[in-house]
């Protein structure tokens, strides 16, 4: 099986340590915070399907192209740093939404949003929690398997590229699936970590929806 990853991996210099009073966008722009957990949720999906003897050929989102996402099953790492999770979750009940101070997860089906957001210029380490979509569906604009797996802030990549590697996390998603046929069903779900000292905490399941 040939599969495909998408996500936005540009090099760039770390600093030694987070400031603490630093605004998240900030560290985006100046330190590469997002990219480096696009890179570390890459890591642990690359390695688990080189256990199980899958092809991967990674590809930066930002050159990728509509045909290139055609070619074949697709998974896509991070979320406002890789436009292809953007364009496709916008079709899905869970979809993200970006402003110049705010980044989101909606949520089509509630009236009231749900308090899934971060504020980029507030301090680093405000964050206490971070919010991710994970999924897995058939894509009709693609005609293909998608696998997302992007979080808001990069605790919330991070805990998405932990639950999509760890059986016991996607046990517990399954257990919440009301049909028998799971391998065939359309899942995506929103996953919540708690963020301490700048760490994610294990992740959680917020709200599915199957299709």
């Amino acid at each position: 099986t040939s599969m495909g990853t998408l996500s936005n991996l540009h090099a760039a210099s770390s600093p030694s340590e987070l400031t603490p009073k630093m605004a998240l966008l900030e560290a985006i722009h100046y330190y590469n915070i997002l990219p480096l957990s696009d890179a570390t949720a890459l890591s642990r999906v690359s390695s688990l399907l080189g256990e199980r003897r899958v092809d991967l050929k990674v590809m930066n989102s930002e050159i990728t192209s509509f045909d290139d996402v055609q070619d074949g099953p697709t998974i896509l790492i991070g979320a406002f740093t890789n436009q292809w999770t953007v364009r496709l979750t916008s079709k899905l009940r869970f979809s993200l939404d970006e402003s110049p101070l705010l980044s989101r997860i909606r949520d089509r089906n509630a009236k009231i949003q749900p308090d899934w957001v971060l504020h980029r210029d507030s301090a680093y380490s405000a964050f206490t929690q971070d919010y991710a979509i994970v999924a897995r569906y058939h894509d009709s604009s693609t005609g293909s398997i998608t696998v997302i797996c992007g979080g808001i802030g990069p605790n919330g990549t991070l805990a998405a590229g932990e639950f999509v590697t760890h059986g016991e996390y996607l046990a517990q998603l399954l257990s919440r699936i009301p049909r028998k046929d799971w391998e065939r069903a359309n899942i995506e779900a929103v996953i919540g970590t708690q963020v301490i000292d700048g760490k994610s905490g294990p992740p959680r399941i917020v709200a599915v929806e199957v299709w």
